[in-house]
């Protein structure tokens, strides 16, 4: 399966869970499109907190201006034209449903692994910031 392949299929699988879980059934396609941006920016973040805690170096955020800017041209912008733009889910949604029970199974299994794993990594990623002493590090 191709890299394009798979990243619709997470969307599809984000999609269906939005649609049963939501009450009303509304804008299901929109949930699951932020879902994945929070989630890439949660392993983004858990990427950079790991580094700065190999490294040993704070990570300056500045303003927080700039990180919006990023997210929104880097994550939410492309995930908008290849999802919500014109529709295009609503022809994911139809190919993947037809894909095999079994196959949808698996998919279910390795999409939730992913997620939880991103969340995981996060949390570890904290955990270790938490534990650094950023006092001591600095230069006197």
């Amino acid at each position: 399966m191709s890299i394009v392949k798979a990243y619709g299929y997470f969307f599809y699988k984000l999609y269906k869970f939005w649609d049963a879980a939501s009450i009303p059934k509304l804008w299901s396609d929109w949930k699951a499109a932020l879902t994945m941006d929070v989630l890439e920016v949660a392993f983004v973040f858990s990427v950079i907190f790991h580094y700065s805690n190999f490294t040993k170096k704070p990570i300056d955020f500045g303003s927080g201006g700039l990180s919006i800017l990023v997210y929104v041209i880097v994550i939410a912008l492309p995930n908008y034209f290849i999802f919500n733009h014109r529709d295009q889910w609503k022809e994911m949604v139809r190919e993947f449903d037809q894909w095999p029970k079994r196959k949808n199974e698996i998919g279910t299994i390795v999409v939730w692994g992913v997620v939880s794993a991103v969340i995981a990594n996060l949390i570890l990623a904290f955990y270790l910031m938490s534990q650094i002493d950023w006092q001591s590090l600095k230069p006197s």
